[in-house]
């Protein structure tokens, strides 16, 4: 699997040295577990920006009494203004004609 001959153009094969061989292997061991690493963490990557894209946004994470209460303050915020709008009207003038 790993290579033990040292075999130049036009020349015969010799046996590579044992420290050269070690060396050969461990780099190639070093490398496989950083190429395993770096595809674990761009699979971890991927799996978590498709799962915030998919998954559900802000509002609809929003629990069911957070919902209601929202709603009843903006029908109350409604409420307010209908009542107190006659309040801003222009008043009407008495005895004026629309001519």
């Amino acid at each position: 699997m790993y290579p033990r001959y040292s075999c130049a153009v036009n020349s015969s094969c010799t046996p590579l040295p044992a420290d050269v061989r070690d060396t050969v292997t461990r780099t190639t061991e070093e490398t496989t577990v950083w190429n395993t690493a770096l595809w674990a963490l761009i699979v971890c990557a991927s799996v978590c920006t498709v799962g915030t894209l998919l998954g559900s946004h802000a509002p609809g994470r929003m629990w069911r009494v957070d919902v209601l209460e929202l709603r009843r303050r903006r029908r109350m915020i409604e409420v307010l203004e209908e009542n107190t709008r006659h309040l801003y009207r222009e008043p009407d003038a008495v005895g004026v004609d629309g001519c």
